[in-house]
């Protein structure tokens, strides 16, 4: 007998089947789900009592009703009536999910499903289905779809900020190292790899010695020093050294990179190509080494005097591109680069959590930003600079060429009278004295005449008398005045010129002697110098005076006394 036939002796059929609905409703109701059973029509049959629990009705409250009859929200009610027509219409099982508040007011997600239940003859006798509360794992699935989303964000925005920082990068007007203690490039730039002829693939994770085999040795040494002084090295001049393209100048900047405990884990380098620079510093110093060589040597005459005003008037203009050259360079784009560097090194574990969430970190690339533009700017005027710097100087070379040829060489002794020695610088000055109304007052000395370099003492002479009467000019007014001594002191000759125009502090009074060293805004601190250095080649020496700005001043030129008759 099989276990279906099997019946307790003395059973009858009806007690054989109530005790069946009972073992059938104790193991549907000791279910963790909702069991429940409706007819063809959408009646409730049976419910377990879990889902009893959840309705807060007992089963003689909902059997025989539909979900309407029960309180079920209209538009739930209806959707469940239409499930269970299908499922009878079809002959197939229906899952499904919704929103239910049950009895105690807590809202629930439950997962459901309709069943057809089927007679002998094949038809659709009634339903049956169970639902479970399915909350906890839909929250779970749902925080976890909203991580994965967030997390693809995430990752999205940080393969675009490390795009985005790759081109401000690479935009910036300079080549930039990352390197690790042991000289093993990290990270580089796009200037970089142009500069190597490489690839940044091809550079980055190897050692410098691999790149730059000839000068990776004198580069180690210096970022060495900067590992172990843990101080950046600003401004330093190097030399790329390149076979093909030739040797480039670039000035570099060595940073060092510490961790969150202080540590040296490694170097920030970033190196500008200064060549063109360079170039142009050598070919300026040449230019003056040529003019001042020409200046020493040439006797003073109308010409010369043309020469040095031209070459001035350039000078000028020179002055001032090195000038905005200089303020260029000193601008503190660089630091403020190695400070953004710095931060980024130190971030490189966590680099998007830090540019995404942290204060500082999301500045980055807006600084990153600001310091491309500031340092294209830069590049621009250097550039324009140079061009210009260039021009001057080519300027200048053809004013001492084109004139070298009428200056007369020095180094000849002659037999002259000082008085008409001064009378001459006062006649190659006249045209100017006569046109700023500066009246000029002789004191000259009688004394025989004296064996000299003519053209030395005309150059000194002319250069002071010029400066006084530019002093005349600054300090403006009526009754300007220039006065020309001549005396014999002792073994020695003395000349003085003396004006009353601006004056000079008394702080200048040995500095107005140095080379490049001038208070006027056209002046190139060039004639004073030039005419100490010719005094002390002739023996003698060239003073300054003054009782300050406003008091006029007094230049004398002081030689050794060298009559004709004992020179013969």
């Amino acid at each position: 007998m099989s276990t279906r036939d099997r019946s307790i002796p003395g059973e009858e059929p009806a007690q054989q089947v109530g005790r069946r609905e009972r073992v059938l409703s104790t193991m549907l109701s000791s279910m963790d789900d909702f069991a429940y059973i409706f007819d063809r029509d959408g009646r409730l049959l049976f419910a377990n009592r879990p889902l009893l629990t959840l309705w807060g009705k007992t089963l003689e409250e909902t059997v025989g009703r539909s979900f309407h009859e029960m309180g079920y929200p209209p538009e739930l009610a209806r959707t469940l009536d239409d499930q269970i027509r299908e499922v009878v219409a079809t002959r197939r099982r229906v899952v499904d999910e919704t929103l239910f508040t049950g009895a105690d007011g807590s809202p629930g997600r439950y997962e459901y499903v309709f069943s057809p239940a089927f007679a002998p003859d094949g038809s659709v006798d009634f339903v049956v289905g169970s639902a479970r509360d399915v909350s906890a794992r839909k929250a779970t699935e749902d925080a976890l779809q909203a991580s994965a989303a967030e997390f693809r964000n995430l990752a999205e925005a940080l393969q675009q900020q490390r795009a985005e920082h790759r081109a401000l990068f690479d935009l910036v007007p300079a080549m930039i190292w990352f390197k690790d203690t042991e000289n093993r490039i990290l990270r580089v730039n796009q200037r970089v790899a142009d500069a190597a002829g490489l690839s940044i693939d091809e550079i980055e994770g190897r050692p410098s010695a691999e790149i730059y085999p000839r000068d990776a040795a004198g580069y180690y040494a210096a970022d060495l020093e900067v590992i172990r002084s843990r101080t950046a090295k600003l401004g330093l001049v190097e030399v790329l050294r390149d076979p093909v393209a030739g040797d480039r100048w670039v000035q570099t900047d060595k940073v060092p990179c510490f961790d969150d405990d202080g540590k040296v884990i490694g170097i920030v380098v970033m190196s500008q190509d200064v060549t063109e620079r360079k170039r142009a510093e050598r070919e300026l110093e040449a230019s003056h080494s040529e003019l001042r060589e020409v200046s020493r040597r040439a006797g003073m005459s109308e010409v010369a005097t043309n020469v040095l005003h031209n070459v001035g008037n350039v000078l000028n203009s020179v002055n001032v591109s090195a000038s905005l050259m200089a303020e260029a360079l000193d601008r503190p784009g660089a630091q403020r680069m190695s400070d953004v560097m710095a931060l980024m090194q130190a971030h490189g574990a966590d680099l998007g959590e830090y540019l995404a969430g942290d204060p500082k970190g999301r500045h980055i690339p807006a600084m990153l930003e600001t310091l491309s533009r500031e340092w294209s700017a830069q590049h621009e005027t250097l550039a324009h600079e140079l061009e210009a710097l260039r021009n001057h100087i080519e300027h200048i070379k053809q004013i001492v060429a084109m004139q070298q040829g009428y200056a007369k060489v020095a180094g000849n002794s002659e037999i002259l009278s000082i008085t008409e020695l001064v009378e001459q610088a006062l006649t190659l000055k006249k045209g100017t004295l006569e046109e700023n109304a500066v009246r000029v007052v002789r004191d000259f000395g009688e004394f025989p005449p004296v064996t000299i370099e003519k053209h030395r003492v005309l150059q000194i002479l002319v250069n002071l008398i010029r400066n006084a009467e530019v002093a005349c000019r600054e300090q403006g007014g009526p009754g300007r005045l220039i006065t020309v001594r001549t005396r014999i002191v002792g073994d020695r000759l003395s000349i003085s010129v003396a004006d009353n125009g601006s004056g000079i502090a008394a702080e200048n009074l040995t500095r107005i002697f140095a080379h490049g060293f001038t208070t006027r805004r056209d002046g190139h601190g060039f004639g004073l110098h030039s005419g100490a250095l010719a005094a002390a080649e002739l023996g003698g020496s060239l003073a300054a005076a003054s009782d300050g700005p406003g008091k006029g001043a007094t230049f004398t030129l002081d030689l050794p006394l060298r009559p004709a008759k004992a020179a013969a």
